[in-house]
């Protein structure tokens, strides 16, 4: 009668579940195991706990995404333009900290005209100006392939000529005292006020400037770096028509490194960044424009939304109105133009920005705003006046995004909302009527265009594409390496990993890593590669040594170099690009957050008993980037799984999540098949201690058709108690997120109740003031192959069961109090759940249930800053792996 009083708020089922179970002594001799239920409600003395997630130093790899128009265009074709411009800006937006643009223009480079000049604005903190402005244009260069540019306005004393190239940080600051280099990889620069030969606008703010970042291109223009990248302006951009141009070179980018505003110094690490240019005659009669890459829960989203009037060829005195919204979002590329479909605006003279568009497939709407005091003017290449003051800017935009798919032309009821999305961090500006720096209020009516444009984005070929996988925004706590743990705490110690990914209409892959003993002082030593793969295949590969293997204490990065190539001095011990990974390592892998490459054969090495590998070798390269971690999404904190207890050598060994849903894009070759994917499902998680638990179950899926927001991951087990020997408890947790929201429940806060068969069946419930769950999964007596796990005894050896055709349904219910009736919300199914038993003995069916008494509850359930206050403590005397 308890089940029936509430309704459910979710229902799923997934058949690709992992299962497992640790075998008794004659699991290997093929005998059948004979067992019945065991039924139990467990306790568990830990909580999830709430910390900042640690800082992330993993060094970026270098763009290979290239545009249309990165090179520079001068000289023009012969007679094409009378004046000539061309414009570049880039944007860093840093983390809860400032944005800065930089703004670089040189202007009749020919120098044989009054408005010749190389000009460099910067726009910072608090609507923050700077100018150098030289009439001179002798120093500027840039080359004609590809993004780089420079010029020295002002070289060090004693040299001879100003450098003309990119340099390294070093050498440019040595030779280089005014001045700025900037490719689509590393930008450098350092400048002092200078109005020189500028035409009327702002005076400057700041005396001083100075910086240095490196940037990785996640977008150019028209999708991620296996994809073509797109003429921003269309085709016609090759000719001089329709000037001036446009060319977004970065729709999102990650920069890490300083800047030195005035006697102010920000240091950021993958702060999102933008560039693009112009380059024509002058910049368009009137214009506004609008771009935001930092969306704090779509972490792959970036859009530009720009439209103008400009002057028509060889038609004096006629124009036309030009616009397009350019959207990124998850590798896929949306461009809403007027010759696909429509584009309408409505623009304020300042404070809201009101853009739609749509084509055939996507309606998209956008909605800016600002306050009347935000913003500062800038200047703009002009045709009678040079680089002067042209136009208004911000960083503190709002911005709304909103894109449906659509299913007809005309049933906007049919329409089927995809994305939502709020910034805090455009940028939005306009360009004013000639009154503007006369103080007088600007009044003007609105703007409202349906427009229609004979220009067409353009596909053309993408540079040779590496694969440069995006950044990772999300981390949980214990993302690092727990070794060397507390002095004394462990006799024993281990640490293991554990990667899935799910190929959607394909087989799913399991990568497992583990180092035992890594001081190397004891017969269990040893580093351990496993892969399970298609049909319950298994590989194995294991080296008493632990010599090659390394980690981060402070994030997920890890690996090992089993056999390194031959005449190579040292294996590598750090992340390293695709290539040189296998030029360098014959034997081995390297895993971050984000990418994951390696390649394994068969060998046993030092392991214990367990089953033979299926398949001679495996060898793989994809990407990932998160979705969930635990917890929430990438703008919610990050959980301990364990709760704040795991932050201490008890209650071993511990348990983290590190990410319930992943997409993953790459390659996996296992013995002659090879399989290819992209977005395929993704899931991680990890545990340290002295051994694994005497008895565990475990399911995972997050590949729930209906339902592409969730993922669950439930698991259970018995543990022993620390300082009190032969002592056990039970301890589990279900743990689900959906729609962006996190559902955990656990002993402490309800209850949890099991009933799981040696092999085949697991059914596990929970509850809390505000839900009950309930998960049901099944596997086929035929289904799963045995892995190994850290043992105290055997080391790395067979120890539990797991398959990935596990069909799962999911039912959550709202409760509306503890007795009455709740909502049933969602009901999803899946057939790719993983699931597995573990431990030991499974002579029959475990069942239990049990609630937390007062007052271990209340203490417990206590959320407690413990690791935020150990993270705040100088690195020397912090834990590892927090």
């Amino acid at each position: 009668m308890a089940v029936s009083n509430c309704t459910p708020r979710l229902e799923a089922m997934s058949v690709a579940a992992r299962a497992g179970f640790k075998p008794r002594s004659d699991f290997f001799s093929g005998q059948p195991v004979h067992e019945t239920r065991i039924r139990k409600t467990l306790h568990c003395p830990s909580r999830f706990h709430k910390t900042r997630a640690a800082f992330n130093d993993f060094q970026p790899s270098r763009s290979l995404v290239q545009t249309p128009h990165s090179g520079y265009h001068f000289p023009p074709v012969a007679g094409a333009w009378g004046r000539f411009f061309e414009g570049w800006y880039f944007r860093v937006a840093i983390p809860n900290g400032p944005s800065f643009a930089f703004m670089y223009s040189i202007e009749d480079p020919q120098g044989n005209s009054p408005l010749s000049g190389v000009g460099a604005q910067v726009m910072g903190p608090n609507d923050g100006y700077l100018l150098h402005h030289d009439p001179s244009v002798r120093s500027f260069w840039a080359s004609t392939s590809d993004l780089r540019l420079g010029n020295c306005f002002d070289p060090a004393s004693g040299l001879a000529a100003a450098p003309k190239q990119m340099t390294s940080e070093r050498s440019f600051f040595d030779n280089v005292r005014t001045g700025f280099q900037v490719s689509a990889t590393s930008h450098t620069g350092q400048l002092s006020a200078e109005r020189g030969g500028a035409g009327p606008g702002p005076p400057s703010t700041v005396d001083t400037c100075k910086w240095s970042y490196a940037t990785e291109t996640v977008y150019g223009w028209g999708g991620n770096s296996s994809q073509k990248q797109l003429s921003t302006a269309g085709w016609l951009a090759a000719l001089p028509v329709f000037e001036p141009h446009w060319q977004v070179l970065m729709s999102k980018g990650l920069s890490t490194g300083w800047i030195e505003w005035g006697s102010q110094r920000f240091e950021f690490k993958d702060a999102p960044s933008y560039s693009e240019k112009n380059w024509g005659g002058a910049f368009p009669l009137k214009w506004f424009w609008a771009q935001c890459n930092s969306f704090p829960l779509q972490p792959t989203l970036a859009i530009t939304v720009g439209g103008g009037r400009r002057e028509l060829p060889m038609l004096p005195g006629a124009a036309e109105n030009v616009a397009l919204i350019g959207i990124h979002w998850r590798d896929e590329f949306i461009g809403l133009t007027p010759w696909d479909g429509a584009i309408e605006w409505e623009v304020e003279p300042w404070g809201s920005w009101r853009v739609s568009g749509s084509n055939s497939k996507y309606r998209a709407e956008v909605v800016a705003t600002c306050q009347a005091s935000d913003g500062t003017v800038l200047r703009a290449p002009t045709a009678q006046s040079g680089l002067a003051g042209m136009c208004r800017d911000t960083f503190n935009g709002h911005l709304e995004l909103k894109i449906w798919t659509k299913s007809s032309a005309r049933a906007p009821g049919n329409c089927t909302p995809r994305l939502e999305a709020m910034s805090v961090a455009a940028r939005a500006g306009f360009k004013p009527r000639s009154d503007f720096f006369s103080g007088q209020p600007v009044h003007e009516t609105r703007i409202r265009k349906t427009l229609h444009c004979p220009s067409r984005f353009h596909k053309t070929r993408a540079a040779f594409n590496d694969f440069q996988p995006s950044r990772s925004l999300v981390q949980t706590p214990h993302s690092g390496y727990h070794f060397p743990p507390v002095a004394g705490a462990w006799g024993r110690f281990f640490e293991g990993w554990y990667f899935r990914v799910a190929i959607p209409n394909g087989p799913s892959f399991a990568f497992m890593y583990s180092i035992e003993d890594p001081q190397g002082n004891s017969p269990l030593s040893g580093v351990g590669a496993q892969v399970m793969g298609p049909n319950d295949g298994y590989l194995l590969h294991h080296d008493p040594s632990v010599r090659s293997f390394w980690a981060s204490t402070s994030d997920l990065r890890l690996g090992n170099c089993f056999d390194p190539a031959s005449g190579l001095a040292a294996a590598p011990k750090q992340m390293t690009s695709e290539r040189s990974f296998f030029d360098n390592v014959r034997t081995g892998f390297q895993v971050s957050a984000t990418s994951h490459t390696g390649q394994l054969s068969a060998e046993r090495g030092g392991a214990g008993p367990g089953p033979p590998s299926t398949v001679d070798t495996c060898k793989w390269s994809y990407a990932t980037e998160t979705v969930y971690g635990w917890g929430g999404n990438s703008s919610q904190k990050q959980l301990s799984t364990a709760g704040w207890l795991a932050a201490l050598p008890v209650f071993e060994p511990h348990w983290q999540v590190l990410m319930s849903k992943g997409l993953s894009t790459g390659w996996i070759e296992w013995g002659s098949q090879r399989f290819e994917f992209k977005d395929a499902p993704s899931y991680s998680e990890k545990n340290w201690g002295g051994a694994f638990p005497l008895k565990w179950f475990w399911a995972q899926c997050n590949s729930f058709p209906l339902q592409p927001t969730l993922a669950i991951t439930v698991g259970g087990g018995r543990r022993e108690l620390p300082m009190l020997p032969g002592a056990a408890e039970n301890v589990a947790l279900i743990g689900i997120h959906w729609r962006d929201e996190f559902i955990g429940l656990t002993p402490w806060d309800g209850a949890i109740e099991w009933e799981v068969e040696p092999w085949g069946s697991w059914r596990v419930s929970g509850s809390n003031s505000k839900y009950r769950a309930e998960v049901v999964a099944t596997c086929q007596a035929s289904d799963g192959t045995v892995l190994r796990a850290p043992t105290a005894q055997s080391g790395l050896a067979g120890m539990c069961r797991d398959t990935f055709n596990g069909h799962l349904e999911l039912k959550i219910w709202t409760k509306s109090s503890a007795r009455a009736p709740g909502t049933l919300v969602l009901a999803a199914k899946s057939c790719t759940a993983a699931l597995e038993v573990g431990g030991g003995p499974w002579w029959q069916g475990w069942s239990e249930t049990a609630e937390m008494s007062e007052p271990l509850r209340t203490i417990l359930a206590a959320d407690l800053p413990f690791e935020a206050a150990l993270d705040s403590l100088p690195p020397m005397l912090r834990p590892p792996g927090l």
